[in-house]
């Protein structure tokens, strides 16, 4: 099974496991009906493919920081949309999800700053020092027990950190053009960093109401 860069956990869960999944209860059934009876799994079995793997403890899901920005990005994925990333910041836990390292480099890293440092903040979510760049995290969850008998929720990480003095990145730039012949087109250059989508709404650019970490390596937006 191949599974691509910025696959999350939940992303498998939903499509990849999902359709393998299906595909082995289709095998079952038509085995049953072929009169083919189950028989229990050997392991030491050389036919036999794949092996069962223990769960994951948090430990072993704890982000980091001191890797590299992709690495960081990956780990976070892990755990992404559920139960999210152990990481801390600032001092308190929380579980990190929608994860993306700032290849384009729009946040610059200070020689000087250790990992885990969050150097600004854009659109709800936080640029946070790594090992050897920038990666983006956002939203973020308390990891701590909540007074909510539903626990804590996700929410934007700038919001969860509660810190007025962290800076506000500049937003990147963004070209619009209208013309009888194309229509109306947003143009980007070519970026790899967290944005939020946008949107033309009676003639205001407008913010899709869901925001996430993306990855847009596209020249323009139709």
């Amino acid at each position: 099974m191949f599974l691509g860069s910025q696959i999350t956990k939940s992303s498998v869960y939903k499509n990849e496991i999902t359709e393998a999944a299906v595909s082995a209860i289709q095998e079952t059934i038509d085995k049953i009906s072929a009169g083919l009876l189950p028989h229990e799994v050997d392991n030491a079995d050389p036919a036999t493919l794949g092996m069962l793997r223990p769960t994951m403890p948090e430990e072993d899901r704890a982000v980091d920081l001191t890797l590299d920005a992709q690495a960081v990005a990956r780990q976070i994925r892990y755990s992404d949309g559920s139960p999210g990333a152990p990481i801390e910041l600032c001092g308190r836990k929380f579980r990190a999800f929608g994860a993306i390292a700032d290849v384009a480099q729009t946040v610059p890293l200070p020689a000087d700053v250790p990992p885990g440092t969050v150097l600004g903040c854009r659109d709800g979510a936080i640029a946070v020092a790594t090992g050897d760049g920038v990666v983006f995290i956002s939203p973020l969850k308390c990891a701590t027990p909540s007074i909510s008998p539903r626990g804590a929720i996700k929410v934007p990480a700038v919001t969860a950190l509660k810190d007025p003095t962290i800076p506000r990145l500049p937003p990147l730039s963004l070209h619009y053009s209208s013309s009888s012949n194309a229509g109306r087109k947003w143009f980007l250059p070519p970026v790899d960093t967290y944005m939020d989508l946008w949107t033309q709404t009676a003639g205001k650019p407008a913010l899709i109401a869901m925001r996430a970490a993306i990855r847009i390596p596209s020249y323009q937006l139709l």
